[in-house]
């Protein structure tokens, strides 16, 4: 009978233990997941400003022309959303301009040129 309780003992103590490096994996797991999430809702904003003031004008001009027009004349709100979304996930982008257009726009907004 105590070699059987033994057992039992070193078995629970076991998954006890075990227990812990399990959790531990979900949490990780579960913060980062919500943190991806969250960097995608906290780049909506800046990216429908970003939408909407060039869809105004795409008619007229070529998207880059209007981020250079931004970026002489300190546009912060239209400046300041794209460099958010440039320096967090350029790629969403992507649907409203071309690669070339989104790095040439990353690039005037980070340097200001």
């Amino acid at each position: 009978m105590g070699l059987m309780n033994k057992k039992i003992t070193i078995s629970l103590l076991s998954i006890l233990a075990l227990s812990g490096w399990i959790t531990t994996a979900v949490q990780i797991y579960l913060a980062s997941e919500n943190k991806a999430l969250l960097l995608d809702k906290i780049l909506d904003n800046p990216f429908n400003l970003v939408s909407l003031q060039l869809q105004i004008e795409r008619d007229i001009k070529d998207p880059v022309e209007i981020i250079q027009f931004w970026v002489k004349n300190g546009w912060t709100a239209e400046t300041g959303s794209l460099l958010t979304i440039c320096n967090n996930n350029k790629d969403k982008l992507s649907s409203i301009l071309s690669s070339d257009q989104i790095n040439e726009a990353c690039r005037l907004v980070n340097t200001g040129i």
